[in-house]
């Protein structure tokens, strides 16, 4: 079943190339981003329901501020809502809920078990990406399977991890997740590049307080929109001669310069990206930014979310850093020693300059309200 869905989009889409109207290079392209959380991430952040919803909007909001200032194509990004994963989906994405210190997702198995949702949930041929965030180091390390190997997965969705009672299996479970001793560091987000309109996923990794992980979700949408993006946020890197060759990178560069040889002179491969032109009609984003969602909810501020009991400095304080529009003094208060303060980015949407410029990655940038 999932492969007849991806051949049913493949004859849609070479039908949409075939028609007499060809899709146009300057046309506005739409991504969708469909957010699941896992429990770290949840735990990790101190915002609940409707503030949490309402933090995960204006993170793709920021994201999509990352794409405001393209044109040939415009790139539009829309928040399509979110769910929490299940725990049956967290143990094959994540690969276990306990034990959070010193562990990190095993990318590579995750883009995998991704794949299985997505086909099961009308993803495949959609501009429609579903979106994992977790609070874990994300590396790029794929499980090698030797023979008699079994990774035990349960089949009832409502069984604990505490459940498993066989300590084989119980290891086996963790090892989804531990790191190789650092063999594999960790690269903050992946995904495939050139995905978006077949059958993708993508994984980053946010603490859930102060939109740290929006600069590796947009890596990651540039990544699936493959060379449909014509936009200066940085890729995957892949020389002539590469000393760090990890099996996934290695595919993903194959894959890089074969979609660049392919689409040589035929139009960025339009037939394979006629998806991303439909435009996306159920966002259920409430237009908030980051800068919004602190001036809405001002119990947690900029400051106090990067640096736990810091504030924004003032004229006052007896410690602080230089400060331009787009960036905040933060200072946290000592009983015998001076205070010690930190520079972060004003938090993007925050309003600076002359006109409608906003404040995108510490950067005072013009904006756009198509995005």
């Amino acid at each position: 079943p999932k492969m007849e869905k991806y051949l049913i989009f493949r004859k849609r889409a070479a039908g949409t190339a075939g028609g007499s109207e060809p899709i146009s290079a300057d046309d506005t392209i739409y991504v969708g981003l469909h957010v699941a959380t896992d429990s770290t991430f949840r735990a990790c952040s101190p915002f609940k329901d409707k503030a949490l919803r309402e933090y995960l909007s204006a993170f793709v909001k920021a994201v999509g501020l990352r794409f405001q200032a393209l044109e040939s194509p415009a790139v539009i990004v829309m928040f399509l809502g979110s769910s929490e994963l299940t725990r049956e989906q967290e143990l094959k994405i994540i690969g276990s809920d306990k034990s959070v210190s010193g562990m990190a997702v095993k990318g590579g198995d995750a883009i995998k078990h991704m794949m299985d949702i997505t086909a099961e949930d009308d993803y495949v041929g959609t501009n429609k990406l579903f979106y994992v965030l977790t609070a874990l180091n994300v590396t790029e390390e794929i499980t090698e399977n030797k023979p008699n190997d079994k990774v035990p997965i349960p089949s009832d969705s409502s069984e604990d991890y505490s459940s498993i009672e066989s300590s084989e299996e119980r290891s086996a479970v963790v090892a989804r997740s531990m790191s190789n001793k650092n063999k594999y560091g960790n690269v903050f987000g992946l995904s495939q590049f050139g995905t978006i309109c077949s059958i993708s996923g993508a994984i980053s990794q946010d603490n859930g307080r102060d939109f740290s992980g929006v600069t590796a979700a947009a890596v990651q949408v540039a990544t699936v929109l493959g060379p449909r993006y014509k936009g200066n946020i940085t890729r995957r890197y892949c020389p002539d001669y590469d000393d760090v060759e990890t099996p996934f990178h290695m595919d993903e560069c194959s894959r890089i310069k074969a979609s660049l040889t392919q689409n040589t002179g035929k139009g960025d491969g339009d037939d394979e990206y006629a998806c991303l032109h439909e435009k996306i009609e159920d966002s259920q984003s409430n237009g908030e930014t980051p800068s919004t969602f602190f001036e809405k909810h001002r119990g947690w501020t900029p400051c106090g979310m990067a640096y736990i009991g810091s504030t924004e400095c003032t004229e006052n304080s007896d410690a602080t850093v230089p400060a331009s529009a787009c960036q905040m003094s933060c200072c946290i208060a000592q009983n015998i020693l001076p205070s010690t303060a930190y520079k972060i980015p004003a938090p993007d949407g925050t309003k600076c300059g002359e006109g409608s410029k906003v404040c995108v990655d510490g950067d005072c940038v013009a904006y756009s309200t198509q995005t």
